[in-house]
């Protein structure tokens, strides 16, 4: 998607905090699969990110596993790398092979290997929000 609509917090400027975590985890909503607790099995050093100041949590990680939603842009926004996780089948199919259906079996391999979405400049991640409202003023 070109545009996603972030919190306040992650438009302002910050400086990247050292990290302390090896992963954080925020897969928001129910986390339906269970996801945040088969992960905390297999990792040593997770934080699970909620609550309040989400940039400053996400900034302490050295990756963060997400859903496939809005967490997973901010934490790009933030420049931390992140593994989307699609907590179904419906969203799994429409965001691609980058997206897994659930499956964190080989989280370890995963992040060993290095198969995270990095953060990148062609994200256009909450800059064309002025585009979104001209086109619905129109």
């Amino acid at each position: 998607p070109r545009y996603w609509f972030l919190r306040d917090e992650f438009y302002e400027s910050a400086e990247a905090a050292r990290p302390w975590y090896e992963v954080g985890v925020m897969i928001g909503g129910t986390d339906p699969l269970n996801l945040t607790e088969k992960i905390q099995e297999q990792l040593r050093s997770v934080l699970v990110v909620h609550g309040a100041d989400i940039a400053s949590q996400m900034r302490m990680c050295r990756v963060m596993l997400t859903g496939c939603g809005q967490s997973f842009w901010e934490s790009l926004k933030c420049g931390v790398p992140a593994i989307p996780f699609a907590s179904n089948e419906a969203k799994a199919k429409q965001y691609g092979e980058s997206f897994r259906l659930g499956d964190v079996s080989d989280i370890r391999g995963m992040l060993d290997r290095g198969e995270f979405v990095m953060p990148s400049p062609r994200f256009e991640i909450g800059e064309g929000w002025r585009e979104v409202v001209e086109e619905i003023l129109r």
